[in-house]
């Protein structure tokens, strides 16, 4: 069965800023090239060649890209708010489905052939949810709602359209089960989340949000609108992950910002960084930004809307050689044998002149303990064009099941950090 996709709202190690992308170049570096000489003018001194312009960015990195597994997106998306007793923001749900479609946060879906997103009306419900829900639950319930006693909904469901299911305070939901056997529980493992169920061959796709109260680093209605924001971008390029996924996941070169991330889907690669959650200025909600392929692909910032005009800038490591990772297929990252060093370059890139060099560090990521790993750079700093030699030494073997590690490289200036996501194996 394959797995549920849940919002994790909330930056991650006090994060400033916001992940990136990127790996190996994909060809040479993008400086412009001086022209060919043209001769010595004989009626004026020579002049020396000017220094070539500064290309932006340097390198055009290879980016994680979200990628489809084939199943449909929603052309033409509806949401359909459903409200149970007690929960408080219906009017403003209602107010926020009428104008998502429309504003510029919105704009970017159409990069995977997503079209605006109407409001379907909503449904205010009489009866009491219950205190405790599973997912199993839920998609029982929503099945019903087809059964011919509930004109509201109609007699058949509508695949285009996200049926989001508000919850109040009062309901807990789980996943997977009890929190003993593994499971996870509302507003402490998760923030929402959506899936699909199937009526007669029909697939219904809907998205769950319990009032949290608080969630990650937002509270009260920020929250819920914030999390609306991740479930709608995901169910509408991954409509219905359990049958038939489309945008689930991330290529098989960067599988460890899936997992590192908690997921694959267009929302969950940037739902970790605070500076993903903004209010746009033509939508008063507080939503979330999204992964683009394209300008990942770009070396531009990749969680879009940009929303300022502050320079994106990164660090993306040369990955040489496939390493294992925990999905069972082979990745992209550096092999290092034990007792062995390697040494991988670094390549400094931003869209736009910074207001100066970056600091770079790194570490290697793992469940406590001595690292395995000493890491060790010829330098520090650098800005875009720069090239910084980073020597992996491997001291003793990892100890998993997979003999591997990650690498994070961040790259801070000022309050604002960046990171990129690679695999160390043995």
């Amino acid at each position: 069965m394959r797995a549920l996709y849940i919002c994790l709202l909330g930056p991650m190690v006090a994060m400033a800023c916001g992940g990136s992308v990127a790996s190996d170049p994909v060809g040479p570096d993008g400086g412009a090239v001086s022209a060919p000489d043209a001769g010595i003018d004989s009626a004026a001194p020579d002049v020396p060649d000017a220094a070539p312009p500064v290309a932006y960015p340097a390198f055009h990195p290879d980016a994680p890209q979200v990628k489809t597994s084939g199943g449909p997106v929603l052309k033409t998306p509806k949401v359909r708010p459903v409200y149970f007793p007690g929960f408080p923001y219906a009017k403003e749900m209602d107010d926020y489905a009428a104008k998502i479609g429309a504003s510029s946060y919105w704009a970017p879906m159409s990069e995977y052939g997503v079209g605006p997103i109407d409001a379907a009306p909503s449904i205010t419900l009489a009866e009491t949810a219950a205190q405790n829900l599973d997912d199993n639950d839920i998609q029982s319930w929503l099945l019903s709602r087809f059964d011919g006693t509930h004109p509201e909904w109609g007699n058949t469901p509508d695949p285009d359209t996200i049926y989001t299911l508000y919850y109040p305070s009062s309901t807990t939901i789980t996943l997977g089960g009890a929190p003993s056997q593994g499971g996870s529980t509302s507003c402490q493992n998760f923030g929402g989340y959506h899936n699909n169920t199937l009526l007669q061959n029909i697939a219904i796709a809907y998205a769950v949000i319990p009032d949290c109260g608080s969630f990650g680093n937002l509270s009260g209605l920020d929250a819920i609108s914030a999390t609306v924001s991740h479930e709608l971008q995901e169910a509408a390029t991954d409509p219905y992950p359990q049958d038939q996924p489309a945008y689930a996941q991330v290529d098989d070169n960067h599988l460890v910002w899936q997992s590192f991330l908690g997921g694959g889907e267009v929302g969950d690669l940037c739902a970790q960084f605070s500076s993903s959650q903004y209010t746009p200025t033509d939508f008063p909600y507080v939503v979330q930004r999204g992964w683009s392929n394209k300008s990942a692909k770009a070396g531009t910032d990749p969680c879009q809307p940009k929303i300022d005009a502050t320079p994106y800038f990164n660090t993306a490591p040369v990955f040489p050689d496939k390493v294992p990772s925990r999905y069972g297929i082979l990745t992209k990252g550096v092999k290092v044998p034990v007792g062995q060093s390697k040494t991988i370059e670094l390549d400094l890139y931003s869209d736009a002149p910074t207001s100066g060099p970056w600091t770079v560090s790194a570490q290697v990521l793992g469940k406590g303990g001595a690292s395995p790993v000493t890491l060790a750079f010829d330098k520090t700093t650098g800005q875009n064009g720069d090239k910084i030699n980073l020597t992996i030494t491997a001291k003793t073997a990892f100890t998993n099941t997979t003999k591997t590690g990650t690498l994070m490289i961040n790259s801070q200036l000022g309050q604002t950090r960046r990171i990129w996501l690679g695999v160390v194996g043995n």
